[in-house]
């Protein structure tokens, strides 16, 4: 029934109806056309591949949206999403925290000339590799990057950031956080 509500422009909900409802409030969040504020925290949820696509599809169609947090607290995962399934409006995003989905690595629209005014990211994602740090680290206006690694194993990443002349790398950061993984950074000059 929230899909009427089509002129909504922020939304703070909080889902534990069981896996039907969910599903139901997941398929008409994409009717809310309007929304620039979506904070939703879902209990009890089993997380399948046809929750998934619908999340995904619903996402795509938040063209107005500014701040998205969606928390899932209790949740069976199957796995995880492919981190080029589904495409979310990013063009006004300015916050991104989906602990709902575990991404096999960052997800494709994550980049600076579709997320360019992304200031805060928060992610369970598999892996981070080294393309994914250089893609995050030439968003404009990040200022807070917090990455949680699922992965199995407590393998070292090593994120080489070239610094070349005239680029900005990470020009924002001030709040770093990437639990799972030890991560070692070089910064290297391209020089």
């Amino acid at each position: 029934m929230i899909g009427k509500l089509t002129s909504l422009q922020e939304l703070c909900i909080r889902c534990s109806g069981g896996e039907d409802a969910t599903m139901q409030f997941v398929k008409e969040l994409g009717l809310l056309n309007e929304l620039r504020v979506l904070q939703a925290t879902i209990h009890h949820v089993r997380i399948s591949e046809s929750f998934e696509s619908a999340f995904l599809e619903s996402l795509g169609c938040l063209h107005n949206i500014q701040e998205l947090e969606i928390l899932v607290y209790y949740s069976s995962n199957k796995g995880w999403v492919s981190s080029d399934a589904g495409r979310v409006s990013c063009r006004h995003l300015r916050v991104l925290r989906l602990h709902c989905l575990v991404f096999s690595a960052l997800p494709a629209w994550i980049n600076s000339s579709l997320a360019p005014n992304l200031c805060y990211l928060d992610l369970l994602v598999v892996a981070v590799e080294d393309q994914d740090m250089e893609t995050l680290a030439k968003l404009p206006e990040l200022s807070c990057l917090i990455l949680c690694s699922k992965s199995d194993t407590k393998s070292v990443v090593s994120i080489k950031i070239r610094t070349d002349e005239g680029v900005g790398y990470f020009r924002k950061l001030r709040f770093l956080k990437i639990d799972g993984a030890s991560i070692w950074f070089d910064l290297c000059s391209s020089k």
